[in-house]
């Protein structure tokens, strides 16, 4: 029966109803909106099919070529939006050609979870490759990776990627080729490698996540050890931190897991994470000294406080036993106010100075906003100093920026309060943990932890790759009912008399299409992976048993020629399932396209202890914990030279960060203002006061108009006048009254006109050439140009200028510049108020030839209420 499935569809029917009237309500769209709503606008609303309408065809005509990059990302309704506004072949004609270019790898499509469907790029190519519709130009040069990355991937993907089993047969037209000369690379030996390490002992009485985090930090204390091997000063070659990348199927809690192994080994790292703000220590010191400003009456968070370094209290545990021993039967908080009281010794003065201080920032937090109190404890526990110098301090200094901006963000809510404050910050970590902010651009000198997905497009010398041996997602192909695109709703059997249900046949087709999606989904996650690298490539994986493992993967496959088999490929579990077989083939190759390492449980215990040990480094972080003071002559290392180096940097091109993108023209006669008749320069220097806030103008209604209203509503009538009428001020009175009537301008604007300087102008020389030009004439005319352009310049270093030019005549001998002013001036400033505006002028007049590529043959500066016209030149 199809009643589950019509049910289903009226569910979702309705659901789709109520969510779209909640949008319009709230007259909002969302991004798949977005799409349909402009699909909709393009199509031809009378056709069945999907046609172009008007607005396709006037698009197809404005747009000269429609590049897209990336086109194997697209889904199928953003591919139909592109065919609407693009020609194909279908469109050829004696004028018209096609004018659709796509760029993509279709082995890099790995966003299926964002409707991305590869079949559409696939489609297309096919049609290309038989010469229907367009031409297919294979790129398979590659200008990242050296040769031996390549061959592996090459290697590998032959094996695995067909087209039964993962929608793409890795044929010539896919496979990579070196895109320098041979003799520009200087290839390593073992440029791949693969590190299979046995699972915990203890797997087998966790599930899979615990399983997956503790084979993690295992995987870590290998990768750290290669780490630290491939930067040593006499590595052969020697890579630096900044040089790796470490790319994960899913960051989530593992990013973090790893982060902290590798830092543990003296290894500084970034790791993007979408999970673990509130976790780390520095966040927690300064939530707990938050609590204890709300209300220091806090066991738990004022002992957080006071173990941290914000209190300096040394040897903390050993004050912490004092004060028990001293007052056994007190809450702790009374036992540490008592102690700092009747006590004498050095913990008690400082719990003293700690409650002092405390007490301070909480008069503080009840009189000013919170994100000023939280920069004023930075500063004065000098808190945000002391994290920046410790191990991966950039990231911790953000963390603690990015806390500070909440606060900033919290003090634009309608209730404040501290309390308040902390309530949000619970809400948003019961909500979802946040992930780490960004540090910056560039993380410096670290080694990257990064998603596979983020890592697209990007490239590094050495890549690792690890958690290889992690149980695929299979999510969408379970439950009782399946969802396909193709196969449509494919619901199971139930049998409730019997109380039993099993799959229909359109379930079992609906899950096998999905799996077989999804193992081609990662397979092209895992080429995106390989491929990421430059020099060198390390893949780690965790199975039972490695060397079992290997026995069983070498007896199969040591004698197998071709691909893998389409079953094997779409039974794996793991990407391991996938590699370990092909690694099989290629020793029996004889072939070092990869080298394998098995690792038994004492040589990954080994390196966990190595994990787990203190550096040298860690001696001197205890001592700064301490805050006892460091040797006075360290040796000069070379992290120490390096932190000198970045301490020391000066920006090249600081000059142009104080230059302005954008500059208003009537900025460049700002500086130099000269000063009118009967004012005062000395008394305007001296005297610095704020004028009070306007009145409203609707009380007001017969307050004088101000010299700026008066230019402003000078300069709109200008825009508006028509010329072509009689010049006497009968006529241009009229004109104010239509211009009233239309809404054009209000009753109180058409009063600050000087009527008597318009008819002036109408009847002068430049009025009578606006009245002959009226077809060229352009008025209030928009004006974008670069300040400058000298050859030499980089066009990305100059200031854009922006303006609105009153008036711009075109001649048959060029072009004519005209800027109305309202100044009230007299004969004797003329000159001198002419020469002010004159950078001003020019400035229109060069960016007018710069966009026109026309000369102009004369700029006027026109005073209307001195009725005077003045050249500029």
């Amino acid at each position: 029966t199809t009643a589950p499935a019509e049910m289903f569809l009226s569910l979702a029917a309705e659901f789709t109803q109520a969510y779209t009237e909640a949008k319009r309500q709230l007259r909002v769209v969302d991004f798949a909106d977005l799409e349909t709503l402009t699909l909709r606008a393009l199509r031809d609303p009378n056709s069945e099919e999907i046609v172009p309408g008007p607005a396709a065809g006037a698009y197809r005509d404005q747009f000269k070529y429609v590049l897209v990059d990336e086109y194997q990302d697209i889904n199928p309704l953003q591919d139909q939006i592109l065919r609407l506004v693009s020609r194909d072949e279908s469109h050829r004609t004696e004028e018209v050609s096609p004018n659709f270019f796509c760029v993509g790898d279709v082995k890099q499509s790995i966003y299926r979870f964002r409707l991305a469907d590869p079949w559409q790029f696939l489609e297309r190519a096919e049609r290309y490759r038989n010469g229907v519709g367009g031409e297919l130009i294979p790129l398979s040069e590659n200008f990242r990776s050296d040769p031996p990355i390549l061959d592996t991937a090459n290697r590998i993907f032959r094996k695995l990627m067909t087209s039964a089993a993962a929608e793409i047969e890795y044929d010539e037209t896919h496979a990579l080729r070196a895109g320098h000369p041979l003799e520009k690379y200087s290839p390593l030996p073992n440029a791949c490698e693969l590190h299979i390490l046995p699972k915990p002992e203890a797997a087998s009485t966790q599930d899979d996540d615990e399983e997956d985090f503790d084979s993690i930090e295992r995987e870590a204390a290998i990768a750290a050890g290669l780490i630290q091997k491939h930067t040593a000063a006499d590595a052969a070659p020697q890579f630096k931190f900044g040089e790796i990348a470490v790319l994960l199927r899913a960051t989530k809690v593992k990013s973090d897991k790893f982060a902290a192994v590798l830092r543990r080994c003296g290894i500084p790292v970034y790791a993007d994470s979408s999970a673990g703000l509130f976790e780390t220590n520095e966040m927690r010191d300064m939530l707990s000294l938050l609590q204890c400003l709300d209300n220091p009456n806090q066991d738990i968070p004022l002992a957080a406080v006071l173990r941290s370094p914000i209190a300096r209290i040394p040897d903390a545990d050993d004050a912490f036993a004092r004060v028990r021993a001293a007052f056994p039967e007190d809450e702790f908080h009374k036992a540490v106010s008592r102690y700092s009281i009747e006590k004498l010794d050095e913990p008690a003065k400082r719990f003293g100075a700690f409650r002092k201080q405390l007490n301070h920032w909480r008069e503080l937090a009840n009189i000013r906003p919170i994100a000023s109190v939280l920069w004023q404890m930075y500063d004065e526990s000098g808190y945000l100093a002391y994290v920046s110098a410790l191990p991966d301090g950039r990231q911790r200094v953000a963390n603690l920026l990015d806390l500070h901006d909440r606060a900033r963000q919290f003090g634009a809510f309608h209730k404040q309060g501290l309390r308040r404050f902390l309530e949000f910050l619970n809400s948003l970590k019961e909500e979802a943990d946040l992930g780490l902010p960004s540090a910056g651009g560039d993380p410096g000198n670290v080694v990257r932890i990064m998603s596979v997905h983020k890592s697209k497009g990007l490239e590094f010398p050495l890549v690792i790759v690890p958690d290889l041996g992690k149980v695929f997602n299979r999510q969408d192909s379970q439950g009782l009912m399946i969802v396909d695109r193709e196969a449509g709703i494919c619901p199971g059997v139930v049998d409730l008399p019997r109380h039993a249900r099993w799959d229909s046949l359109a379930a079992v087709v609906g899950r096998h299409k999905i799996r077989r999606q999804l193992s081609a989904e990662e397979l092209r996650v895992l080429y995106v992976a390989l491929t990421r690298a430059k020099k060198k490539l390390i893949l780690t994986a965790s199975v039972k048993d490695p060397a079992e493992s290997l026995r069983k993967w070498r007896a199969r496959w040591e004698q197998h020629d071709g691909p893998i088999p389409n079953d094997e490929i779409l039974s794996a579990r793991s990407m391991l399932d996938w590699l370990g077989p092909v690694a099989a083939v290629l020793e029996r190759e004889k072939s070092d396209a990869l080298e394998v390492h098995d690792y038994d449980e004492a040589q990954v215990k080994t390196a966990s202890d190595r994990a787990m040990k203190y550096s040298a480094q860690d001696e001197i972080d205890q001592r700064i914990a301490r805050f006892e003071p460091l040797p006075k002559n360290p040796p000069a290392t070379e992290a120490a030279k390096e932190a000198l180096t970045d301490a020391s940097w000066r920006n090249p091109n600081e000059s142009f960060t104080k230059l302005p993108a954008a500059r208003a023209i009537t900025q460049l006669t700002k500086a130099g203002r000269a000063t009118t008749a009967g004012e005062s320069p000395s008394l305007r220097n001296i005297v610095k006061f704020s004028p009070p806030l306007p009145m409203p103008k609707f009380l007001e209604p017969t307050r004088a108009p101000t010299p700026t209203e008066a230019g402003t509503a000078t300069h709109k009538v200008l825009q508006l006048l028509d010329f072509s009428l009689n010049d006497d001020e009968e006529s241009v009175v009229r004109q104010l009254r239509s211009f009233i009537n239309a809404k054009s301008i209000t009753a109180h604007e058409a009063s600050a006109v000087d009527v008597a300087a318009i008819v002036w102008f109408l009847d002068s020389d430049l009025g009578r050439l606006l009245r002959d030009h009226r077809q060229s004439t352009h008025r209030e005319l928009p004006v974008f140009a670069p300040a400058t352009t000298n050859a030499d310049e980089d066009p990305f270093d100059r200031t854009l200028l922006r303006g609105q030019l009153d008036v711009l005549v075109q001649t048959e001998a060029g072009l004519i510049v005209i800027d109305y002013k309202t100044d009230r001036i007299t004969e004797q400033t003329l000159p001198e108020r002419a020469t002010f505006y004159r950078p001003q002028v020019l400035a229109y007049c060069h960016a007018m030839t710069h966009i026109t590529g026309m000369p102009v043959v004369a700029a006027h500066l026109v005073f209307l209420a001195l009725r005077k016209s003045v050249g500029v030149d």
